[in-house]
């Protein structure tokens, strides 16, 4: 299944989402990122890919 599963988390007030799963890591290594910005995650999800997060629980919707 194409699926990453990412971990947003709030730093000195601003959201981050970094990777939590094997192949979200291997997205930010190919983009030299420690974390992901939207334009990111919109892009892997232009790709085919479903990125989720579990705590707490969001679904990123597919780029029109």
């Amino acid at each position: 299944m194409n699926e990453i599963k990412v971990e947003p988390r709030t730093v000195y007030g601003m959201t981050r989402i970094y990777p939590k799963c094997d192949k979200a890591k291997i997205f930010a290594e190919m983009l030299g990122q420690e974390t992901f910005t939207p334009r990111n995650i919109q892009a892997i999800i232009k790709l085919g890919y479903t990125v989720s997060a579990e705590h707490p629980p969001i679904t990123f919707g597919v780029a029109a």
